[in-house]
């Protein structure tokens, strides 16, 4: 049997792999592929897709070892060619076959999809739409945090080791560079590691080029003595699975959203407060994220047991975030705005983008790139006009679901 990153498989051939870069890459990529649209595909005649293991082979290495920072569109990708049904099966058995943490951020790149093709829903059917989501995303979640469970109590290989956390880090790092540099496409992790034996110098010479990480790659890859294979994989393990347990706040926030939709309302608060209650890591790039996705969920809830004060109380809270990496790029969702608009609460949500206006638009990664900050800024100025107006603006993010057009409308008074 070879070993992976906290499971075993029979028959298969050894690679561990590490997705950080993937992650950060992935939920950029589903943040602004909004205008975006995949037709779907339906299976034939309703039934489960059979998937053999070379295909699954196949898309578990397409996923492994694409280009780090551009990986999370892979699996959009996969979905334009095969259809969303058999992306779907295809991670199924994945996760039933070879279970391990990694599937359930594929899972939550299905989400974004589904997200997407839930636009023109309305009803009953965007509720039906996302039952079934919940139903994948709470069997993802299950097996995701089982699975790290299992690595942490010391069943995984890479937890009967105890190392510092640099070397996982260099470790880490050096995959980036190989999958970035290599000239043929890896399928294994031997295959990446030998380039990485043979090429010490060009490691060296192309950490600078990664885009995106530099700086990171510059300090973790100074003075690195590439070990020996085992060690090199104990490490990605390693490394792996502190990353992805980073993860699990994200896919606990899907589960939230998509239990709103469904309309699980109790659910959705059990979700959105527990994860309010456990994020005190400052320094996590989610941490901006989940003050105001979770307080703009509670919010909503709110909303639909007739709690219109408490909602705008939440409004409010979201706004007092201090922002994020995809917040600071891609702006925060109007959907509660929105539906309070749609109580005639204008002060609230003037307040709301008076607040959200200290971090979109003030720059994050791109510092000095002003016409950008130049451009939101002024669109912020443009809906508060239109919502002093009585309108709700003129944008996508204000869309209602099932509402295709862009044309602005006059809320209740």
């Amino acid at each position: 049997m070879d070993r992976h990153c906290g499971h075993k498989r029979d028959n298969e051939p050894t690679s561990h792999h590490i997705e950080w870069v993937v992650v950060l890459g992935a939920l950029a990529f589903g943040a602004s592929v909004g205008a975006q649209s995949v037709e779907k595909q339906a299976s034939s005649e309703g039934a489960p897709p059979t998937i053999s293991d070379a295909e699954l082979d196949e898309f578990e290495a397409r996923l492994k070892y694409s280009e780090p920072h551009m990986a999370g569109s892979v699996i959009f990708g996969v979905i334009a060619e095969q259809g969303r049904d058999r992306v779907e099966a295809l991670l199924r058995a994945g996760q039933t076959r070879r279970p391990a943490a990694l599937w359930g951020i594929q899972w939550q790149m299905m989400f974004t999809q589904d997200r997407l093709e839930a636009k023109p829903l309305t009803g009953e059917a965007r509720k039906e739409h996302f039952r079934k989501a919940l139903a994948y995303l709470q069997e993802s979640y299950d097996a995701t945090t089982h699975a790290l469970q299992h690595a942490r109590a010391g069943k995984g290989t890479e937890e009967k080791h105890a190392f510092e956390h640099a070397p996982a880090e260099q470790a880490y790092a050096s995959f980036v560079i190989a999958v970035k540099n290599m000239p043929n496409p890896p399928r294994t992790d031997r295959d990446i590691y030998n380039w990485l034996a043979d090429s010490p110098a060009k490691v060296r010479a192309d950490r600078d080029k990664h885009n995106g990480l530099a700086d990171k790659l510059t300090k973790v890859l100074d003075d690195y003595e590439l070990p020996d294979y085992e060690t090199w994989l104990r490490h990605i393990c390693k490394a792996r699975n502190e990353m992805l347990r980073d993860m699990i706040p994200n896919l606990q926030g899907e589960l939230a959203l998509a239990a709103l939709e469904a309309g699980e309302m109790a659910m959705a608060k059990r979700h959105a407060s527990e994860l309010l209650k456990n994020n005190t890591d400052s320094k996590s790039w989610s941490y901006g994220n989940i003050i105001h996705n979770m307080n703009e969920i509670l919010g909503r809830v709110a909303l639909r047991e007739g709690k219109v004060a408490e909602a705008k109380r939440y409004l409010l809270k979201a706004g007092q975030t201090p922002g994020s990496p995809q917040l600071n790029s891609y702006g925060p969702s109007m959907d509660l705005a929105r539906e309070l608009l749609e109580e005639g609460e204008r002060n609230a949500v003037i307040e709301y983008l008076d607040l959200i206006g200290s971090f979109w638009g003030q720059g994050y990664r791109y510092k000095a790139n002003e016409r950008f900050s130049r451009k939101k800024r002024a669109l912020l100025q443009q809906w508060k006009t239109d919502i002093r107006a009585g309108k709700i603006p003129k944008h996508r993010k204000w869309l209602r679901p099932g509402d295709d057009s862009k044309d602005g409308e006059t809320p209740p008074p």
